[in-house]
C-alpha cells in the first residue's frame, strides 16, 4: 500500500517542481538596463544685447521617471553652448531606442523664489520675463540607450528657435509645440561635429555670420523667411555663430548622416540691439569636400574651411 502510495505521490511532485520552476522563469526580469546622464546646452543667439539666458527646471524625466541626484535648478543657458554642457542627472532606463525626456520649468520663480522663473537678461541688466503655453516639455525621439554603459543624453535647448520677439514683446518663449520641435535629443555617443574656418568675411553685408546645418535635402529659399512663430531657418537641425575675430565655428552633437551647410550675414541694429537679416551668403569650400554634401559618422569630427564670395539676394 506504501509503495503505491509513493508510486502516485512522486509524479505529482515532480510535476508541482516543474510548474515552480516556470514560474520563476517566467517572473524573472531579463530587461536590458542602461542608465541615461542628462545633459543641456544651447546654441547661440544671436541677440548682441542679450546678456543671459535663464530657465529654472523644477523635474528633469526620462520615459516617465524623475532623474536621480536632481535639485530644481536655475541655469543660464548661455554658459553652455559651442560643446559645453551641463549635468542635471542620470537614472537607470530599460536600454532601447526610444527615449523620451521631459523638462518641467518654472516660469513663475526662480530657485531663490525672485520673479520670473525664466527670462533673457539683457545688457542693461533688465529681466524680459519668459513663459509658454505648458510648463512640461516632452521630447519623444529616437534616441538610443545602450545597455550596460552610461549613455550621455544631450538636450539641445536652441535658444535661436525657442525665443522670439512679437509686436507684445521683445522676448517671449515659442508656443509649447514649437518648444517641443526646436529643442531636440540626442545620446552624445552617436554624434559628431562640423568646425572650420570662415575667411573673406569682408564680402559679407553684415556685422554676424551664422552658418547652419541642414540635414541634406531639406533646405530650400523659403527658410530665410520667419515662419509662423518668427523663426528664420526654422528647418535647421542646429546653428552656430562664426566669430568675429577667429573666423572659427563649430556645430556640436550632429548625429551622422547627410548634412549641408548654409551661411547667412545679420547686422545689429542701433535701436534694439537684435541682429537683423540681410542675406543668405555664397562660399566656396577651401578643403575637398562639397558643403552640400557633407557625410559624418559618429565620433568623427569634420573640418570644412570655407571662403565668402558674395551675397545671394542683393
Amino acid at each position: 500500500m506504501k509503495d503505491r502510495i509513493l508510486k502516485l505521490t512522486l509524479p505529482l511532485l515532480l510535476v508541482f517542481f516543474v510548474m515552480s520552476c516556470s514560474d520563476d522563469d517566467d517572473n524573472t526580469d531579463n530587461t536590458l538596463t542602461g542608465t541615461a546622464e542628462v545633459h543641456i546646452t544651447d546654441a547661440p543667439v544671436d541677440n548682441a544685447s542679450v546678456k543671459g539666458a535663464f530657465v529654472t527646471i523644477t523635474d528633469v524625466r526620462v520615459n516617465g521617471m524623475s532623474v536621480e541626484n536632481f535639485n530644481a535648478v536655475t541655469i543660464d543657458l548661455m554658459q553652455y553652448q559651442n560643446g559645453s554642457t551641463k549635468l542635471l542627472g542620470d537614472l537607470e532606463v530599460e536600454a532601447g531606442d526610444d527615449t523620451e525626456v521631459t523638462l518641467v520649468l518654472d516660469y513663475e520663480a526662480d530657485v531663490d523664489g525672485n520673479a520670473p522663473g525664466c527670462y533673457i537678461l539683457t545688457d542693461d541688466d533688465e529681466k524680459h520675463g519668459l513663459e509658454s503655453d505648458g510648463n512640461e516639455i516632452t521630447l519623444d525621439e529616437d534616441v538610443e540607450v545602450i545597455a550596460d554603459t552610461t549613455n550621455e543624453i544631450i538636450v539641445d535647448f536652441d535658444l535661436r528657435k525657442t525665443v522670439r520677439s512679437s509686436t507684445e514683446s521683445e522676448f517671449e518663449f515659442v508656443s509649447r509645440t514649437a518648444l517641443e520641435n526646436a529643442m531636440r535629443v540626442v545620446n552624445k555617443g552617436n554624434t559628431a561635429e562640423i568646425n572650420g574656418m570662415v575667411s573673406n568675411r569682408a564680402e559679407a553685408d553684415g556685422d554676424v555670420i551664422v552658418v547652419y546645418a541642414y540635414e541634406k535635402g531639406e533646405y530650400n529659399e523659403g527658410e530665410e523667411n520667419e515662419n509662423g512663430e518668427g523663426v528664420r531657418f526654422a528647418g535647421a537641425v542646429t546653428s552656430a555663430l562664426v566669430n568675429n575675430t577667429s573666423g572659427e565655428y563649430r556645430l556640436t552633437f550632429l548625429e551622422e548622416g547627410e548634412y549641408e551647410l548654409h551661411f547667412a550675414s545679420y547686422s545689429r541694429s542701433d535701436i534694439t540691439g537684435q541682429a537683423e537679416f540681410q542675406s543668405s551668403l555664397t562660399v566656396e569650400s577651401l578643403v575637398d569636400l562639397n558643403i552640400l554634401d557633407l557625410e559624418l559618422t559618429s565620433a568623427v569630427n569634420l573640418s570644412v574651411n570655407v571662403m565668402i564670395t558674395g551675397t545671394v539676394n542683393q
